[in-house]
């Protein structure tokens, strides 16, 4: 994979937490947070990244593709003999929601045609709460969705109509495979209770403490079934093959059997 010419740009942590508790997914609930605080729209309009990771949809296709041509399929063939009942995925720093649903849609169209019994699930973390609440929300723009390829945006989204036209909503079912937690990554003891078959960890590094980055980054390893993948960002730093995984192609590492 070749690497882009300029990377995105990475906007830090809000200085100031305004985050709204819950895990409501309407149109309704989205407006009526933004009615609550009419600050909003003006601190803080849509296309801001509340995090360390990019809020796009397919921010960078060619890991996806690489996601869906090559990780899945060699996971795929090896999930019966390894009893694996279902496909794990974490998406870390997924920011307004974009990244795990752009995970959740990879996964959704690799997975069907190679092994249909095989269900996914999706954990996303995050640690603003306001972009959690959106994530949960799961509306954007309807021109956001341009990046993502034309089969699947009718998959996954449906359009709004009348006052909330120009808004689309992601499609319950694939909100329902995914779990979002507030959570930096780099959490000493995290709440998981099953591995991961791939770790999504883009441009979430240059966040990290650099004193303590590679103490979290081998906790990730960790996370993984032996011959799983991890995914960085082409901004992220690291170079060459990790003491407990080994890069198989620019940005993705892949724990030993």
């Amino acid at each position: 994979m070749s690497d882009h010419e300029q990377e995105p740009q990475l906007v830090p942590y809000p200085t100031r937490s305004r985050g709204v508790g819950g895990s409501t997914g309407t149109i309704g609930d989205y407006w009526r947070f933004l009615q609550d605080d009419p600050r909003a729209s003006a601190e803080e309009p849509d296309h801001v990244v509340y995090s360390f990771c990019s809020d796009a949809f397919f921010s960078d296709p060619e890991h996806f593709a690489f996601l869906g041509e090559r990780i899945l399929p060699v996971l795929a063939a090896r999930r019966r003999s390894a009893g694996w009942r279902t496909c794990n995925l974490w998406c870390v720093g997924c920011g307004t929601g974009e990244e795990a649903y752009s995970l959740a849609l990879a996964a959704e169209a690799a997975l069907a045609p190679l092994d249909p019994a095989w269900p996914w699930r999706i954990e996303a973390s995050e640690p603003s709460p306001r972009a959690l609440q959106r994530a949960r929300i799961g509306v954007y723009a309807e021109k956001a969705l341009e990046r993502i390829p034309p089969a699947m945006r009718s998959v996954g989204f449906e359009r709004g109509f009348g006052p909330q036209s120009g808004r689309v909503r992601v499609r319950s079912r694939l909100q329902e495979n995914i779990t979002f937690r507030d959570l930096t990554g780099t959490e000493e003891t995290l709440p998981f209770r099953d591995p991961f078959h791939v770790i999504l960890c883009r441009s979430a590094l240059n966040a990290w403490p650099a004193e303590s980055r590679a103490a979290s980054v081998h906790r990730l390893l960790t996370q993984l079934v032996p011959g799983g993948y991890l995914i960085v960002g082409r901004s992220d730093p690291l170079d060459g093959d990790l003491p407990t995984a080994h890069r198989v192609a620019p940005h993705v590492y892949r724990r030993p059997l």
